[in-house]
C-alpha cells in the first residue's frame, strides 16, 4: 500500500441518480476539485474514436479497455490524486469492483457512498443535463444503460455491499444535507 493520507471518497450509482452533484457538494466541502471517471473515460475515448462517436460508441470502448484491463482507467485516475497535496480526493463515480479493490488498498481512508434515485427521476435528470443524445431518452433507453452499467459492475458491487453508505436523491433540496451529514460521519469518525 502507498504511504497516502489522502482521504478518498468515491461515488457510485446509475446515471442520473446524482453522481456529479454529489462530487461537486463534497468537492466544495473540502475545497478540492472532483475527479470524474467519466471525463477520464470520454478523454481517452476521445484519443480512440472518431469525433461523432455516441455514448454507445464509448460505451463499447469503456467494455473492451476493461476487458483488457480491468483497472486501466481507474489507475489514471489515482496518478491525478497522487499528484495533487489535497487532504481529500473525491471520485465521480466508481463502476467496478477491480476500481474499487485498487482505490481501498491505494488509499489509507477509502469510503464508497452509494447515491441512489428512482428511475423517473433520473430519466427526467437524464433528459435535462444536455448531454448529446440524451434528451430524447426514454425509460427504455434507461434501461439499456442501466443494463451495461452492470455489466461493468454495480449491481455486484451493491449486492455485494462493498458501499459504506447510502445516500437518497429523490429531493434535491434534502440531498445535498444529509450528503454533507455522512461525509462528515465518515471522515471524522476515526
Amino acid at each position: 500500500m502507498q504511504d497516502n493520507k489522502t482521504h478518498c471518497f468515491a461515488l457510485m450509482g446509475y446515471p442520473g441518480a446524482g453522481k456529479s452533484y454529489g462530487a461537486q457538494i463534497i468537492g466544495d466541502h473540502f475545497g478540492v476539485e472532483p475527479l470524474t471517471i467519466g471525463d477520464i473515460v470520454r478523454e481517452e475515448a476521445a484519443k480512440a474514436l472518431p469525433e461523432d462517436a455516441g455514448s454507445d460508441r464509448i460505451g463499447e470502448w469503456v467494455t473492451n479497455q476493461l476487458e483488457e484491463d480491468e483497472t486501466a482507467i481507474i489507475s489514471l485516475l489515482i496518478e491525478r490524486i497522487d499528484n495533487t497535496d489535497d487532504d481529500y480526493a473525491v471520485i465521480d463515480s466508481v463502476r467496478t469492483i477491480a476500481d474499487i479493490n485498487k482505490l481501498s488498498h491505494h488509499f489509507d481512508e477509502f469510503n464508497l457512498i452509494h447515491i441512489k434515485a428512482l428511475p423517473e427521476v433520473r430519466l427526467e435528470r437524464l433528459q435535462d443535463r444536455g448531454r448529446d443524445g440524451e434528451e430524447d431518452f426514454t425509460m427504455e433507453d434507461l434501461e439499456t444503460r442501466d443494463a451495461r452499467e452492470d455489466e461493468w459492475g454495480v449491481a455486484q458491487i451493491i449486492e455485494d455491499d462493498y458501499p459504506d453508505k447510502e445516500v437518497g436523491n429523490n429531493i434535491p433540496d434534502a440531498f445535498e444535507e444529509k450528503l454533507i451529514g455522512v461525509v462528515d460521519g465518515l471522515a471524522f469518525s476515526n
